[in-house]
């Protein structure tokens, strides 16, 4: 019979053991629970920015409490939104109130923006930026576990490629001699947002091959990083045909476009002109053959027919009588014989008359 009530008494302790080992694990669990939690429809967004804009995107959320401290009548929370940079935002409202007897869930917008130049993020070379949802609670009246923090939520940015380019030439103006060569630097910005290749072309080039123009792009192939300078260079061949005089302008347009936003299905072109002026004369050399042709026979007929023996001996003739002339001219006094005309003679001066 003794035996029998020390089981029992061991089996109840035991039980009771149990129960408060369960309590508390009960208890500690209830704990560890977040007194709110925020749920986002989404956790990416895409933003697409320009060289001279910037670009927002938004997305709902929404924020739930969970349980309710009694002697509380009311919460209060604080969201914000956290960044890397250059990504910043805000959620709206900030602010947000809980009662005991009011929903247990409520709406609210986050709005990122990316700043002018923000870099495309392709997974490679930039990796996505991170947006987070942080926040504060406050209990009214405020007890012994009167505050805390909101779990943070994080959304992924990325940064949609935005291609955009302009081109100068240097110089902007050239004077050629009609049937010259001559050469231009054309100097390409990228204003994009990430790295992009640009291929540069004579606009319509087979009109201007009919009229005899030639031209020759060494390199029309770039590559340009963001907000890089790059340069190609154009040689134009005037036409060589036969031009007494001229003196005109001609302005001849260049294309560029983005072979990598074609590859998106995307059209990013720019056109610009080159200008020079045709001044002077230009003599095929053909034309030149046929003028040597001419000077050659015109000598030859000259010759033949004794024009130029006569020519020569009239030009001895007019130099032999130049000499004579010279040689019955009077001699011109010589420094001596001026400088005699004043010297008073030896026997001194004439007596007066």
């Amino acid at each position: 019979m003794r035996l029998l009530r020390i089981h029992q008494a061991v089996l109840v302790t035991s039980l009771l053991l149990v129960g408060g080992f369960q309590l508390l694990n009960v208890q500690d669990s209830e704990a560890a629970v977040s007194q709110f939690s925020i749920t986002l429809g989404s956790n990416s967004v895409s933003i697409q920015v320009g060289p001279n804009q910037s670009a927002r995107a938004s997305l709902k959320g929404e924020i739930t409490i969970h349980r309710f401290v009694p002697g509380v009548s009311r919460y209060l929370v604080y969201l914000y939104l956290e960044g890397d940079p250059p990504i910043t935002g805000l959620v709206n409202p900030m602010i947000m109130e809980f009662t005991p007897g009011g929903a247990r869930t409520l709406n609210f917008t986050v709005s990122i923006r990316a700043p002018i130049f923000t870099p495309h993020t392709d997974g490679v070379r930039n990796l996505p930026y991170t947006a987070r949802v942080k926040g504060n609670w406050f209990s009214i009246p405020q007890g012994p576990a009167g505050s805390g923090e909101v779990p943070t939520e994080s959304i992924m940015v990325n940064i949609e490629p935005y291609y955009y380019f302009t081109m100068n030439p240097d110089p902007p103006f050239k004077r050629v001699w009609p049937g010259a060569t001559t050469s231009f630097e054309v100097e390409i910005y990228n204003q994009g947002n990430t790295y992009d290749t640009v291929y540069v072309e004579v606009d319509n080039e087979e009109v201007w091959a009919d009229r005899g123009w030639a031209f020759e792009i060494p390199v029309p192939r770039v590559d340009v990083a963001p907000r890089e300078y790059k340069s190609v260079e154009v040689i134009v061949h005037c036409p060589q045909n036969l031009v007494l005089w001229e003196n005109s302008f001609v302005g001849i347009s260049l294309l560029g476009y983005s072979e990598r936003a074609l590859y998106l299905h995307q059209n990013v072109e720019y056109h610009m002109s080159l200008y020079f002026q045709m001044w002077g004369f230009y003599l095929p050399e053909v034309a030149w053959a046929v003028v040597f042709a001419l000077v050659f026979l015109l000598i030859f007929t000259l010759h033949r027919h004794g024009y130029l023996k006569r020519m020569k001996r009239g030009i001895q003739r007019r130099r032999a009588a130049r000499k004579e002339r010279k040689k019955r001219a009077p001699a011109r006094p010589t420094e001596a014989m001026k400088s005699s005309l004043f010297e008073e003679p030896a026997g001194g001066p004439p007596p007066p008359i």
